[in-house]
């Protein structure tokens, strides 16, 4: 798999927006905690972008569980026009966003990245003396196609002309 929006080893910054800074004992509450605060940003987004946005910080902050080896994660959180972005960061080594040149289902490891860069409008990770990952999602508009009309019979065809002749 390869990786089409990892942004790279640089850090957003929330601009002046107001974030959510959490700082959560690295234990196996610490997911649930992360996941509150985020449900509190409801009205500021609509659903899909938080339920989104809500599986991407449970993922990272699972893995600053397992991985970092750490006392305690810190969570930045900061709605911006309808979108979500998150920063999780930890004392841990970080890692190196390798793509797999096999199917998900084909690679050692989890789902993390693959998760981050279908979900997410754009990530990146990084280690500057801490190590970070950040997503951002944003709302997606779908197209859907619309919906192709029944195919009426000739019977139907004459009792909706029927119809339309009697009721003028």
């Amino acid at each position: 798999m390869i990786y089409k929006r990892w942004q790279g080893p640089t850090r957003p910054a929330s601009n002046g927006a107001a974030a959510v800074r959490l700082t959560l004992r690295s234990n196996e509450d610490a997911p649930g905690h992360a996941r509150a605060a985020l449900a509190r940003l409801d009205a500021q987004t609509d659903e899909d972008v938080l339920e989104r946005a809500v599986l991407l910080m449970s993922e990272l902050v699972t893995n600053s569980v397992k991985h970092a080896d750490t006392a305690e994660i810190r969570v930045d959180i900061w709605p911006t026009a309808g979108s979500i972005t998150v920063v999780v960061t930890d004392d841990g080594p970080g890692f190196v966003p390798v793509v797999q040149p096999v199917a998900i289902s084909d690679q050692d490891g989890g789902f993390g990245l693959p998760l981050l860069d279908t979900l997410s409008e754009g990530w990146g990770s990084g280690s500057e003396g801490e190590a970070w990952v950040w997503f951002a999602v944003s709302p997606r508009v779908i197209e859907r196609p619309l919906p192709v009309p029944a195919r009426q019979s000739p019977l139907e065809r004459e009792q909706a002309v029927a119809v339309a002749v009697m009721n003028p």
